[in-house]
């Protein structure tokens, strides 16, 4: 258990109010916990008490099923499990699991350490993904953001038909995805680009893009409401594409 002087601590040192350090150590404790079988991203919906309040019942469970089952890539959670833990703050002593600091550090990095840092957790989850590759196609970043949007969106909706989002996540994907993924090919050589690349052409072309997966975790660990705080970020909202 946690004290008072500890959150306060931690509060001090991580940009989250004490409300929030509250929940992300409840979350810590699930994700390592050893009885507990559900997925990474599930441990961390299902860590608020209030997961229940605002979707009652097995919702919350059920959002989470429809997002690593039909809206992101295979294996995504491991790859931003790790990308979370990428520095050398990992607890091996703790079965590989990370640190609560370390753990604070990651979740800080998908966002409210700035978009730079979401940036890099992006690209790291891209990496891991293509086997490490130091250069990646650009449909890979641009698809995995495209689906994060979905997913964050996915996780606080009133509604969610199953059919109806992957419906308009299939229908929407070229018109979303088509010209960022060219323009960020151009950005590298021969279609694929570096993290340098990456960077600079996200800063300069898609400064929303980032913002993809700090809206998707910020809902996923708060639901959408833990907004007392100034969020060191502009929550995605998915654009109403035109039909006509």
């Amino acid at each position: 258990m946690t004290s008072e002087a500890e959150l306060n601590k931690l509060a001090d040192r991580y940009p989250f109010d004490i409300s929030e350090i509250e929940q992300l150590v409840r979350c810590h404790s699930t994700i390592t916990g050893t009885k507990n079988a559900d997925t990474f991203l599930t441990k961390i919906a299902l860590s608020s008490p209030y997961s229940y309040f605002f979707l009652p019942g097995d919702e919350m469970r059920r959002r989470v099923e429809i997002v690593e089952d039909q809206i992101l890539p295979s294996g995504f959670a491991s790859c931003l499990r790790a990308a979370m833990s990428v520095d050398l703050f990992v607890d091996c002593a703790n079965e590989g699991h990370p640190s609560l600091e370390r753990f604070l550090e990651g979740v800080a990095d998908c966002g409210q350490r700035g978009h730079k840092e979401a940036l890099r957790v992006i690209w790291d989850c891209c990496s891991y993904s293509a086997a490490f590759e130091d250069k990646l196609e650009s449909s890979i970043i641009i698809d995995l953001c495209y689906r994060l949007s979905f997913a964050a969106d996915v996780i606080i909706s009133p509604d969610a038909d199953a059919k109806g989002i992957i419906a308009k996540l299939e229908s929407e994907h070229d018109s979303a995805c088509s010209a960022l993924e060219r323009s960020l090919a151009h950005a590298g050589e021969g279609g694929y680009v570096s993290k340098a690349n990456f960077f600079l052409w996200a800063e300069n072309t898609a400064p929303m893009l980032s913002s993809t997966l700090s809206t998707f975790m910020h809902n996923l660990l708060f639901h959408g409401k833990w907004v007392k705080h100034r969020l060191n970020f502009v929550l995605f909202q998915q654009p109403k594409l035109d039909q006509h």
